[in-house]
Order: C-alpha cells, then sequence, then structure tokens
C-alpha cells in the first residue's frame, strides 16, 4: 500500500457509503446495529477531527482554556473536555490525548477549524501552535460487549478501564466509557489496522458508535447546539470533563457558580422517538412549550431512535415530551444514561 492513503476512498473500497463527514452503512445498517449492541463493530469515524495544540506553553495554555483540569493528563490517561464562551455555553466538547510534542483534541470535523482559530486567539505571546491535523490521522472506532476482546487481538496490552489511553510506535488507543475504544493512526497504518480487525468486528456506520454514546451518556456539541448548554446539562462533570476547583477559563465563573448554587434546571435524559431525529431538534411539553432540545440522535438496534436530551427539571412530570410534529417522545427507565 502506498504511504498516501485517502481515508475516505480506503473505507469506500471496503464496502462503505459515505453521506458528507459520516459513514452511512456497509450494506446492513441494522446488523451494524444489533453488532454494537451485541458483539464488536468496527467503525471508521470519518465525523471526527483532530486539533493539534503543541509547543512548550502548551499545558499552561489549554489549562487556561478548557473546562477540565489539563494538569491530570497523563501518558497513560486521556480527558473528556469542552471549551466555553466567557457566558459558560459549550461550543465544543472533545476527547484531549498527550501527543508527541503536545496534545490532541478529538473533536466533531464539522467543529475542528473553528475550535483551532478561537484557541488561536488567546494565544498572545505564549509558545503555542494550533492546527486543525484532521487531515493528518484516522479515526477508528471499536464498540461494544466484545471490543476489548476485538482490540486486545492487536494490541495484548490494550487499556481497560474508561479513559484509559495507551501509545503505541504507530497508534493511541484509549477506552472510552459504553465498552467503546477509540484507535488513532496516520491514514496508512489505519488502512492496515482496518484489515486487521474487521474479521473480529463488523464494519459499521457512524450510527453505531453514536448509539452506543447515547447509551454511555456521552453528549456531545454540534454545529446546532452550540452555545445552547452549560457544562452540567450534559453532565460533563460526571466524567471528569469539568474542574470546579482549577483557575479560570472562559465561562469558568458561571459554570463554578451554576455548580455551587446548585441552580441547573435542566438535566441530561435518555428517551426514545419513532422517527428520526435531530440534534438541535426541539422537544414539546404541555401547552406547546418548548421543553428541551436534542442533544444527539441515532437509530436504535431495537427499532426507532434514540437520544440524550437536554430537558426541563419541571418539564419531566409533564403528561407527555412530543416532537415538533406531535410525534411521542418516551423517557429512558432511570431517566439518566447508563452509566451516569
Amino acid at each position: 500500500m502506498g504511504v498516501q492513503v485517502n481515508w475516505d476512498a480506503f473505507v469506500v473500497s471496503r464496502g462503505g457509503s459515505m453521506q458528507g463527514d459520516e459513514v452511512a452503512d456497509f450494506g446492513a445498517p441494522e446488523r451494524e446495529l444489533a453488532a454494537a449492541r451485541d458483539a464488536a463493530a468496527l467503525v471508521p469515524l470519518a465525523h471526527l477531527g483532530v486539533v493539534a495544540v503543541t509547543g512548550q506553553d502548551a499545558a499552561a495554555f489549554l489549562q487556561n482554556q478548557l473546562t477540565s483540569d489539563v494538569g491530570q493528563v497523563a501518558p497513560g490517561t486521556a480527558q473528556l473536555s469542552g471549551y466555553c464562551t466567557p457566558k459558560g455555553r459549550l461550543v465544543a466538547t472533545f476527547l484531549v490525548l498527550l501527543h508527541t510534542g503536545g496534545y490532541r483534541l478529538v473533536t466533531l470535523k464539522a467543529l475542528a477549524v473553528p475550535l483551532a482559530a478561537r484557541l488561536r486567539k488567546y494565544v498572545l505571546r505564549s509558545k503555542v501552535a494550533i492546527e486543525d491535523a484532521s487531515g493528518q490521522v484516522a479515526l477508528l472506532g471499536v464498540c461494544g460487549p466484545r471490543a476489548h476482546a476485538a482490540v486486545s487481538r492487536l494490541f495484548p496490552s490494550a487499556p481497560r478501564p474508561p479513559l484509559e489511553a495507551a501509545h503505541y510506535a504507530d497508534a493511541s488507543l484509549v477506552a472510552l466509557p459504553g465498552e467503546c475504544f477509540l484507535l488513532m493512526a496516520d491514514p496508512e497504518r489505519a488502512a492496515t489496522l482496518w484489515d486487521r480487525l474487521s474479521p473480529h468486528a463488523r464494519p459499521a456506520g457512524t450510527a453505531a458508535w453514536t448509539w452506543r454514546q447515547i447509551r454511555a451518556g456521552l453528549a456531545s456539541v454540534f454545529p446546532a447546539t452550540q452555545e445552547a448548554f452549560l457544562p452540567q446539562m450534559l453532565a460533563m462533570e460526571t466524567y471528569g470533563a469539568v474542574s470546579f476547583q482549577k483557575g479560570c477559563y472562559p465561562g469558568q465563573e458561571i459554570v463554578a457558580r451554576t455548580h455551587y448554587l446548585g441552580e441547573v434546571k435542566r438535566r441530561l435524559v435518555r428517551a426514545f422517538a419513532s422517527r428520526a431525529i435531530q440534534p438541535g431538534d426541539n422537544l414539546l411539553a404541555d401547552g406547546d412549550e418548548v421543553a428541551g432540545t436534542v442533544a444527539m440522535a441515532a437509530p436504535s438496534p431495537d427499532g426507532g431512535w434514540e437520544m440524550l436530551a437536554v430537558v426541563r427539571r419541571d418539564a419531566l412530570e409533564a403528561t407527555g415530551l412530543r416532537m415538533a410534529d406531535g410525534a411521542p417522545v418516551r423517557l429512558a427507565p432511570g431517566l439518566l444514561p447508563e452509566g451516569l
């Protein structure tokens, strides 16, 4: 295989159908979702991008910008985090991990360029370089109850606890909540890893990965939901993605005050709908008032669609939530996603 590998073209060559930045499926969407639920699914994470932050001041710079305590990121760990406006509203969520010369932030590809641009505004005299590195790497996801067994065939020392990371000569592997693993490598190496993993995990479209993230309660910010949520509305503190002890960062005063005064009036819930839904869609309650916002959604292997939504606490007692067209929305038992 040549050194220059077009990752999207490689995915198509292996049977994937691209739809924008996402992989629609590999020809059997229902079986792919079932694999994510019952076995292991191998997903090209073409919808994700990478922002590289390098330089001798990278750690201090990110510590002053992100919601999490970047000082806790070590070679064997990764961290969930976010970036807020001065009003405490999230403009991006991402995974933070160490990489040669600095850090990599794995975020939605559609947000990578604007996130890099926002961060550059605050570099000032810091010795930091920030770039969209999405084209330099390929990202793979392996998810499902047999995901660890699948990645262990290639990496015997594969991490197991959530947010544990392992770095190899030509790849990085991160264990995420919800029996998911994120694998990062250059496109040529990723193509080789794909062919070695595919006999042990069913190739699947983006929906399989998104569904596992929903089940784990890992809500992401999308273009349609930028500046819609405080970090606590997405329960980000549950996974250490928000620090209430470290120093200032954009929006820190509002985020901290909301935490200490207990003023979060909206909460993250998992719910079901009978039809397709999208991030940013409104949920209505009694009287047609807007009671919540869909954070992310995916088709369910059990039929219909599942979502993570941010809903007003008082609306959880309403007679019934519904979509704008009247389609009913059913809350999951226990309301909160699994693991929260």
